[in-house]
């Protein structure tokens, strides 16, 4: 009976000390200025690792991250804004804890080719619907259809691809899956 009161005892301490120690530092630095980096449209002036780093998505790595923001700015003609990157790195991250992310790197350069087809480099929001459309996809497909297939199939429509709603975009995952069966 000691012994057992002896184990809740240090349970209970163990979980108040966890709890009264809270975040970590650089979590608190994150959480205050989440909003503000995402908010507006600051612009990173260039993709070093010090202009990257206030930009960076923790599960990420600052490498990564370098390069995810070559990426885009290589697609967008410029360097993208705070916004985008943390947002393209969200989605990068997520599917790669999911573990439907084979190269973080490439899948970068995917998901920026189906923006581009699609005709939405132009609108931030616009961009960040893919995003979020494209993670929906590969996650709902289970790694049935890739995001180079679906950068592919939609740079061979050509400007057809600008009118494809995110519905379509789901569809046409949905017949690379079949195709790719051999159905």
């Amino acid at each position: 009976m000691n012994r057992i009161l002896s184990i809740l005892c240090v349970l209970l301490w163990t979980t108040f000390f966890l709890t009264a120690c809270g975040k970590s530092a650089v979590e608190k630095k994150a959480d205050f200025e989440q909003p503000q980096l995402d908010s507006g449209s600051n612009v990173i002036s260039s993709c070093s690792s010090e202009e990257v780093t206030r930009a960076m998505v923790l599960t990420l790595s600052p490498d990564e991250t370098v390069e995810i923001c070559r990426k885009m700015a290589f697609t967008l003609g410029h360097a993208p804004s705070v916004r985008l990157l943390r947002e393209l790195s969200m989605a990068l991250s997520a599917l790669k804890r999911a573990g439907a992310a084979k190269d973080t790197v490439s899948d970068a350069r995917d998901i920026m080719r189906i923006v581009k087809a699609r005709g939405q480099l132009a609108s931030d929001d616009s961009m960040v619907a893919t995003f979020n459309v494209v993670y929906k996809i590969v996650i709902g497909m289970q790694g049935r259809a890739s995001l180079a297939e679906l950068a592919e199939f939609l740079e061979a429509l050509g400007p057809n691809a600008e009118t494809k709603s995110d519905e379509g975009l789901m569809h046409d995952a949905a017949v690379i899956s079949v195709m790719k069966k051999g159905y």
